[in-house]
């Protein structure tokens, strides 16, 4: 994935141009026709306890991770830079991921490859900015 990171000085903001929005949308579609799924196995066709019990856990899994999604995961394009509070990054299997902790409480992931130099020019864009 590919990922455009500009800088507008007039506006004092950070663009990102990234498909995380699109992502995000198919991931919360998946999730709500999961938890549709869930009730209609648990209401609808009554199951094995077996059954039951799995697609109620399946069911409470995803509501979970829909409503820590919708409430902790920013998908803007467009950060102002007082809005940033801190710029974290998180390793995980090898690969450096960015995200930029806002001061509402979420979370900006960034994609990118080059994460060392991404992360020292935003430090800079934050630190000329506050």
């Amino acid at each position: 994935m590919k990922s455009l990171i500009k800088y507008n000085q007039n506006k004092k903001t950070i663009t990102i141009n990234d498909s995380i929005k699109e992502q995000n949308f198919l991931i919360n579609t998946l999730l709500i026709l999961n938890i549709a799924n869930s009730l209609l196995w648990i209401y609808i066709k009554k199951t094995e306890p077996l059954f039951y019990y799995l697609w109620l856990t399946i069911g409470l899994f995803s509501l979970i991770l829909l409503f820590l999604k919708l409430t902790k995961i920013s998908t803007s394009k467009e950060i102002k830079i007082q809005d940033i509070k801190d710029i974290k990054t998180k390793k995980i299997l090898g690969n450096e991921k960015i995200y930029l902790l806002l001061k509402n409480g979420k979370k900006r992931y960034i994609h990118v490859k080059n994460s060392p130099e991404i992360k020292k020019i935003l430090i800079g864009f934050i630190e000329n900015n506050s």
